[in-house]
């Protein structure tokens, strides 16, 4: 039976208050705050038993309003990743966003639904984005839900509408690392990944609207192959987006993306992801189905649809480069700039925006 508590997470210097969802089964418990409709917490167990955090983030609700940089587990929008020159035009006008990427704008811009304290009924989290908000045309309302089955998933279901034309382009931000946060990088994991294109982008992350074939490249994970393989032809490492193969299930309208594991002969090697085909994977920030051998814990990712800076996280723990995978499902980035080959972000108001990924951890025996 699935269990849901609510407790006080603090006080924004705006005053407002903040709550903690806690959904719980027999084995899992996910944390979800009505801040940015973070996921702060995703506690599941290994084949000891042993429960680990299995999602990076930080200790309080001042933290994370002060030095959530990476986006720690957050509802990123109204557009996730890149919009290049922070500028686009819809229907014949020209609509300038916010810049904070350079001259690009990231992630719905400086005060994104990461930053909004988000109206809650039940786990379902909602908000309105008022016409104009960081440069984008219309009243966006947005409903977020989150649930947990006793068949150890994790579901987000993202819904939004609006007034007049606009952009939307929904995902959540958490990072994993299976054998626990804070406990060294996920470079030694291997990866398989059911794509064989991806799209290529410039110096600064915006794709140049080419979609190319992964073979003979080192973006190559159709086969299984240990993530730090191909570093050394990868200076920055991988920030890359992935075009899926295959259809949709007819049963549960989903697609399974990747797997990722960690096997106990990989512990002693030292190195540095199920979305469809019109969504994005970013291999070094995107799990998609991640096993780890080690412990046990397997996550499957499905849905509709870099690296970490050295810092401090919860718990006092350090966390440094590639010690998580952030799992990213979305349309790609400045798609509005490349349609028809990307496929559209556009939200208009007779055609509402449905998305959802599901998680699912369980243990690999």
């Amino acid at each position: 039976m699935v269990q849901v508590t609510v407790s006080d997470f603090g006080c924004l210097s705006t005053g407002e208050r903040v709550e903690k969802y806690t959904l719980s089964n027999n084995e899992i418990e996910v944390d979800v705050l009505t801040y940015g409709g973070i996921i702060s917490s995703i506690r599941v167990p290994d084949r000891y038993g042993l429960v680990d955090d299995v999602v990076l983030g930080l200790d309080t609700l001042h933290d994370y309003a002060t030095q959530n940089a990476p986006y720690f587990g957050a509802i990123v929008g109204r557009v996730a990743n890149r919009i290049c020159k922070a500028s686009f035009e819809l229907d014949g006008k020209l609509h300038t966003l916010t810049k904070n990427d350079g001259d690009n704008h990231l992630h719905g811009g400086i005060r994104g639904f990461d930053k909004a304290c988000i109206l809650k009924a039940g786990v379902q989290l909602s908000l309105t984005s008022p016409d104009g908000d960081e440069g984008y045309p219309g009243t966006v309302d947005v409903t977020v839900s989150y649930s947990l089955d006793n068949q150890k998933t994790l579901t987000i279901s993202y819904a939004a509408s609006t007034n007049a034309s606009t952009l939307i382009n929904l995902t959540s931000h958490s990072y994993f690392n299976l054998r626990g946060a804070g406990s060294g990088d996920v470079l030694n994991h291997t990866l398989s990944m059911f794509a064989s294109t991806y799209t290529p982008t410039t110096n600064d992350l915006i794709p140049t609207g080419k979609i190319d074939s992964v073979h003979g490249t080192p973006f190559d994970f159709r086969q299984d192959k240990q993530i730090y393989t191909d570093m050394h032809n990868v200076p920055n490492g991988y920030d890359i987006n992935y075009l899926l193969d295959g259809p949709l299930s007819d049963d549960t309208g989903l697609r399974t993306a990747a797997i990722l594991f960690l096997s106990l002969e990989d512990e002693t090697k030292s190195s540095p992801l199920c979305i469809p085909h019109t969504h994005l994977l970013e291999l070094g920030r995107a799990p998609h189905s991640v096993k780890d051998l080690d412990s046990g814990r397997l996550l499957i990712v499905k849905t509709t649809g870099g690296s970490l800076p050295a810092m401090t996280g919860r718990d006092g723990k350090e966390y440094g480069p590639y010690h998580g995978l952030c799992l990213e499902t979305q349309h790609p980035p400045d798609a509005v700039h490349h349609h028809p080959t990307f496929p559209p972000v556009v939200l208009r108001p007779d055609k509402p925006y449905h998305s959802t990924s599901t998680y699912t951890f369980t243990l690999n025996e």
